[in-house]
Formats: structure tokens, C-alpha cells, sequence
């Protein structure tokens, strides 16, 4: 199971990429939001392993509702939410938008 700091380094893996992408946000802001969102999970797989070793999401819907479902982490879910349904707009064109650019 992967530490606190395996997601970090992952974070800030993704941090890194991030960074490089920004610059043409206009060309990929699919992949922004993805990244960004990717990000954000292994930012709170982080918290959840600082706290509990053992503790990790194991799917996306299991860690949302952990995370929705905890007033400890109502300040987390509120800002991970919209990048979790931005992220799967952008992966899946979702919601009944025929572009990414349009759902943004």
C-alpha cells in the first residue's frame, strides 16, 4: 500500500506537469483538469495515510463519500468535489456536453 509520501512524490509529480501545462491551459484544459484533479487525490490519500496507515480509497466513489461523509474533511470535500466532476467531464464528456471547452 502506498505511503504518505509515495502520494506525495506523486503529487508532486503531478505538480510538476501542472506547471508545464498551464502555460498552453487554452490547448489542453482537459489535461489541466485531469492533473489537477489527479493531484488533489494523492494530496488526500496523503491526509488518509498520515492518519491511518491502513486508510485508502479504493476506488473514486468510495474515497468521495469517505471524504463527503466526515465532518474532519467537509473543508477537503468541498474543494475536491468540483475538481472530481471537472476531471470527469474532461475524461469521460459527461453531463451531455459535446467539448470540454464548452463545460468550462
Amino acid at each position: 500500500m502506498p505511503t504518505e509520501m509515495d502520494h506525495l512524490s506523486l503529487a508532486n509529480h503531478n505538480h510538476d506537469l501542472l506547471a508545464e501545462l498551464l502555460p498552453q491551459i487554452h490547448r489542453f484544459p482537459d489535461w489541466v483538469a485531469t492533473i489537477a484533479f489527479y493531484k488533489s487525490l494523492h494530496v488526500v490519500e496523503a491526509v488518509f495515510a498520515s492518519e491511518n496507515p491502513s486508510k485508502h480509497g479504493t476506488d473514486h466513489f468510495d474515497r468521495e463519500n469517505y471524504l463527503k461523509r466526515s465532518h474532519r474533511y467537509s473543508n477537503i470535500y468541498q474543494h475536491y468535489r468540483p475538481l472530481a466532476a471537472t476531471s470527469m467531464i474532461a475524461r469521460y464528456m459527461g453531463s451531455g456536453y459535446s467539448a470540454f471547452t464548452k463545460y468550462i
